[in-house]
C-alpha cells in the first residue's frame, strides 16, 4: 500500500491475534491434540497469508488486509511451544535442558537473520508478493515436519495420557499473580520489539536506504545470537528472576 501506517496496524493485528489465541492453542495441544492444532494451523496460516497477497494484488481495502493479517496471526502454529515441551524430554540432564533452551532461542534468532536476506533476494528477483507465499510454504512445511516428528508424537501421547487421568478442575495459570506479571511484562516487550521491527524500515526509507532496512533487522538479530550462544555455555548461580531482571535492564539501555 505504501503506507507503514498500514504496515503497522496490519502488524499489530498479526501479533495481538497471536497472543490472544495462543493459549487456547497451547491448551488444546496439552490435550494431546499437538499435532492436529500444528498441521491445521500451518496449513490455515499459510492459506491466509496467500489470500492477503491475493486481496493486496486485488487493491483491497486496508481494512480488509488488516483483518487477513489478523486471522493469519490467529492461526500461527504453536511451533515454539511445542518444541519446549519436547525439549526437557530429549535432554538427558537438567543442564542440557538450559543449554537446548537457550538453543531454541538462537534457532528463533536465525529467523530473523536468515529471514530479511532471503525475503530481499526472493524480493529483488521476483517481487514482494512472491517472498511472502514462500514465506506461506515454509510455514506449513514446518508446522507439517515438526508434528509428524517422532518425539511430538511420543510426547504428546504422554501427556494425553496424563491429562485423561488427571483432576478435571485445574485453577487456571491467569488467576495466578506472577504469571499475570510475566504476561504483563512479555506483552510491553513484545510491542516494543514490534514496532522495532516496522520503525526500522520505515526509518531506513526516510534516509532514503530502503534496502538497508534488512540488513539492520538482521545485524539486530546477530546480536541476539551472540547473547545466547554466550549465556548457553554459562552455569550461573545468580537466580532466574535476577538474571531476567539485569538483562531487561540491558535490553532496555540497548533500544536508548
Amino acid at each position: 500500500t505504501g503506507s507503514y501506517a498500514a504496515a503497522g496496524l496490519a502488524t499489530a493485528a498479526n501479533s495481538a491475534a497471536t497472543a490472544f489465541v495462543s493459549p487456547v492453542l497451547g491448551r488444546i495441544a496439552d490435550r494431546g491434540r499437538a499435532v492436529a492444532v500444528l498441521a491445521i494451523c500451518g496449513v490455515g496460516e499459510a492459506a491466509l497469508l496467500v489470500a492477503m497477497v491475493l486481496a493486496l494484488q486485488a487493491d483491497a481495502p486496508v481494512w480488509l488486509v488488516i483483518v487477513i493479517a489478523g486471522l493469519a496471526g490467529g492461526l500461527s502454529p504453536p511451533i515454539g511451544a511445542v518444541t519446549r515441551v519436547v525439549l526437557p524430554r530429549l535432554a538427558p540432564d537438567p543442564a542440557s535442558v538450559q543449554t537446548a533452551y537457550a538453543l531454541d532461542a538462537i534457532a528463533v534468532e536465525l529467523t530473523y537473520v536468515a529471514g530479511p536476506a532471503v525475503v530481499g533476494i526472493i524480493t529483488a528477483l521476483a517481487g514482494a508478493y512472491v517472498a511472502t507465499v514462500v514465506a506461506a510454504v515454509i510455514t506449513a512445511l514446518g508446522a507439517l515436519a515438526l508434528a509428524t516428528a517422532p518425539a511430538v508424537r511420543a510426547t504428546y501421547r504422554a501427556v494425553s495420557r496424563v491429562v485423561t487421568h488427571a483432576t478435571p478442575r485445574r485453577r487456571s495459570p491467569l488467576r495466578t499473580r506472577g504469571m499475570l506479571v510475566v504476561l504483563s511484562v512479555a506483552f510491553v516487550q513484545a510491542a516494543a520489539y514490534g514496532i522495532m521491527e516496522v520503525a526500522i524500515p520505515a526509518h531506513a526509507e526516510h534516509l532514503g536506504h530502503a534496502s538497508a532496512a534488512g540488513i539492520l533487522v538482521a545485524l539486530w538479530s546477530v546480536g541476539s545470537i551472540v547473547g545466547g550462544l554466550w549465556y548457553s555455555g554459562l552455569t550461573p548461580r545468580t537466580p532466574p528472576y535476577r538474571q531476567y531482571g539485569i538483562l531487561m535492564l540491558l535490553n532496555v539501555a540497548g533500544f536508548a
